[in-house]
């Protein structure tokens, strides 16, 4: 399985040009520009992704070896940064630059762009499930990354999902253990505007009125009247050994006002895991690199022939 390719493909790709207009039909709504792959080979899935002082960080992660079916997953402490790089004759390219590594190993938590630095929330390294917060600088003066520890979370999490609306980063769901059936229904906000001061710190919020779950996707996005939260499909089981349940449900959270609201939204069409969700201006969200219920127990049978995994 090539990594770089599924990373690229699912995030760094350049977004030129946005068109959405209700109404209108529009034939390509964008245009998409690949960007270089990942220098280290086979790449890295579950990293901390974001962007700072107009670089491209990735931290972390992990991938398997050649043979793939025959390897045990490798964790990665390993960052990376993507410049942009203006040629005398005015083109532009791009290329990766080794950013030094990470106290220690991790992958599959959340991540959060700021304008204060790359959020890195959670993760585990495939035997501790980290409630370790940190964030990841790009100092243009001193062309490196500085990794600065933050509030730690209430409790380890890890295939969680994040978003950032106005000056506050909410997480939501995501797995205490290492098994889908530690999967909550947790929701946390960070107010950043509290940086540096005794203020600054994790706090609990009502969850969603709906399954806990893991491997959905979060994402911050105006309704029309206010600047929401959004919370979509993902999956989860009941036990160590049960199936796995695939979500298609979809619910809102509108934090305006002295106390935030849930509402349930339609369904979206079938389940959608492990993906991206991005802020579209005041227009519909969208998502990248998601992975469907059925490719799930595919890739699972794969490897191991039919999961008790997989109804």
């Amino acid at each position: 399985m090539h990594y770089t390719k599924l990373f690229l493909t699912a995030i760094f790709f350049i977004l030129v040009s946005v068109n959405i207009s209700p109404g209108v039909d529009n034939k390509e709504y964008f245009e998409w520009q690949s960007l270089p792959d990942l220098p280290a080979a086979p790449g890295v899935g579950g990293a901390f992704t974001g962007v700072h002082n107009d670089v491209v960080i990735l931290a972390g992660g992990a991938n398997f070896a050649e043979p793939v079916w025959e390897n045990k997953k490798e964790w990665s402490d390993r960052i990376w940064v993507l410049r942009k790089i203006n040629s005398p004759e005015g083109e532009v390219k791009y290329e990766w630059r080794d950013g030094g590594r990470l106290d220690y190993p991790v992958g599959y938590g959340g991540s959060v762009s700021t304008n204060r630095g790359v959020f890195c929330i959670g993760g585990c390294d495939g035997e501790t499930v980290f409630e370790k917060v940190f964030i990841l600088r790009w100092d243009d003066a001193t062309a490196s990354v500085k990794q600065e520890y933050l509030p730690s979370l209430p409790a380890g999490c890890v295939f969680t999902s994040a978003t950032m609306v106005g000056d506050k980063i909410y997480l939501a769901g995501g797995q205490r253990g290492l098994t889908l059936d530690t999967a909550t229904n947790d929701f946390l906000v960070l107010d950043t505007g509290n940086f540096g001061t005794d203020e600054f710190g994790w706090q609990e919020l009502e969850g969603w009125p709906g399954p806990n779950r893991a491997f959905h996707i979060t994402t911050g996005q105006h309704n029309g009247f206010a600047n929401c939260v959004y919370v979509m499909s993902g999956r989860r089981s009941e036990t160590e050994t049960s199936a796995a349940e695939f979500l298609n449900d979809f619910y809102e959270y509108n934090p305006s006002g002295d106390v935030g609201m849930w509402r349930k939204r339609a369904d979206v069409p079938a389940c959608v895991m492990a993906g991206a969700g991005h802020l579209c201006r005041a227009k519909p969200y969208f998502r990248t690199g998601r992975r469907s219920g059925r490719s799930f127990c595919r890739g699972r049978g794969v490897k191991t022939g039919p999961s008790r995994f997989c109804p």
